[in-house]
């Protein structure tokens, strides 16, 4: 069993196709291995990448959240203050009243340093400015008035929304106030005016994680298009600014209009891919963007893919190499036993030759078909023929025979012999013709 074994395993391993075809399989079930393996890590990065996104979306929004809820909380302070609403109370009765005035003054720059409000004014029920801290205003431009007189009307804390002043050539925020005596009446109003790109919009556009491309936007729709209230990280001076129509359905911004949201791959005003986070911001009336470009996200996913193709190749070829080294060093060894056989029978041929050439008679042997191999010298001198002129001709030629009465030829006899396995002689009386005709 062994013996026949080796015999299917030598050749198997001998042949170069078939070291070749083993490589070529061995090293496209690699490149298959390596492919699946990289599906697999690209959709493990890419869903980590997803989460990544939801996770700091989650915290932006809670963060803004947070931001109104204590702006709300600075205006309730005010708003409940029975001591500061009679003193503004009694000062819009008495305005030469100076220790009122002084008060007031001291209360609303307090709140506004404290908290950082760019200013803080007193206003009338109906719009007018009476009094302003951390702004020399002279009076309030038509979309500030007409959000006093409304928050007044509806008795309730009122947000004015990113819009553009055009007294102060920049864009505000404002939180307006209500101050409501102990009879329930509206005496008057504060506003808090916030310059949104001291904080808020710096807060918005930055990341928790190192990123290159990583944007939050605000938006809001406005009939045919959707308005970034905020100024963007690609791009200069978009505040109130940038518009894109609603038809262009592969932004992210567009498809908040459209009522979506959570993930979503689209193209932004850019141009770019993007991997994006759409969501809605309680209690006001913006939609919160938060994107990062493709390209970003995948760059973990190339890295990977090159890594793997470079393992992959570097496999392949060390296999390879393995593989033919194995190729070469069994050829050389099949050569080494070759040429140690072909010693032995060349040694064993010389040893035949010296000892059939000692012997006095003469030796033919001849193939299976009858092609003459071997002649010792006796055989040569016998027959006239050298060994070189009479290898591989027929028996026929070289050792014809015949009967002396008779004249009749008896070369036939090796064919019996052939034939039937047997030892034959020659008959009595049978000559021998050589090459040159002698008897």
């Amino acid at each position: 069993m062994v013996n026949y074994m080796k015999m299917n395993y030598k050749p198997l391993l001998s042949k170069k196709s078939h070291i070749i075809a083993f490589i070529a399989v061995l090293g496209l079930l690699i490149i298959i291995g390596g492919y699946l393996y990289y599906l697999n890590e690209e959709r493990v990065i890419r869903q980590q990448k997803y989460n990544d996104l939801k996770v700091i979306a989650d915290l932006k929004e809670d963060q803004l959240v947070q931001w109104h809820n204590e702006r709300v909380g600075d205006a309730k302070v005010i708003t409940r203050s029975y001591f500061f609403i009679d003193g503004v109370e009694q000062w819009i009765k008495n305005k030469n009243n100076n220790i009122l005035l002084k008060y007031i003054n001291e209360r609303l720059s307090t709140l506004q340093k404290g908290i950082g409000y760019e200013s803080i004014f007193l206003s009338t029920n109906k719009g007018e400015l009476l009094l302003a801290v951390g702004s020399d205003l002279p009076h309030f431009n038509n979309v500030t008035s007409l959000k006093i007189i409304e928050g007044v009307k509806n008795n309730q804390i009122s947000f004015t929304d990113f819009y553009y002043n055009e007294l102060e050539k920049k864009v505000h925020y404002d939180i307006i106030a209500p101050l409501v005596n102990d009879k329930q009446e509206s005496i008057a109003a504060i506003v808090f005016r916030i310059d949104p790109s001291s904080f808020l919009f710096p807060f918005l556009q930055t990341w928790p994680t190192p990123s290159t491309s990583s944007e939050t936007a605000i938006l809001r729709v406005e009939k045919d298009s959707v308005l970034f209230l905020n100024e963007l990280r690609h791009r200069k001076n978009t505040a109130l600014k940038l518009k894109i129509s609603l038809t262009q359905t592969d932004d992210p911004a567009v498809q908040s209009a459209w009522g979506r949201v959570g993930i979503f791959e689209g193209i932004d005003y850019r141009g770019v891919e993007v991997l994006s986070d759409i969501r809605v911001i309680p209690f006001t009336n913006w939609i919160m963007v938060s994107k990062v470009d493709k390209s970003e996200i995948y760059a973990d996913v190339y890295t990977q893919a090159f890594t793997i193709a470079g393992f992959c190749f570097l496999l392949v070829i060390v296999i390879s190499v393995g593989f033919i080294g194995f190729y070469n060093n069994r050829q050389r060894t099949i050569f080494e036993e070759l040429y140690n056989k072909e010693k032995d029978i060349i040694q064993h041929q010389e040893r035949f030759k010296v000892t059939m050439d000692s012997l006095g008679e003469g030796v033919i042997t001849v193939s299976l078909d009858g092609k003459v191999q071997y002649m010792n010298i006796s055989a040569e001198e016998l027959t006239g023929w050298n060994l070189k002129e009479a290898r591989g001709k027929s028996h026929h030629e070289i050792y014809p025979v015949k009967n002396e009465e008779t004249g009749q030829r008896e070369n036939n006899i090796l064919d019996k012999v052939l034939k039937h396995g047997i030892v034959k002689e020659l008959a009595n009386h049978t000559i021998l013709i050589t090459k040159s005709g002698k008897r």
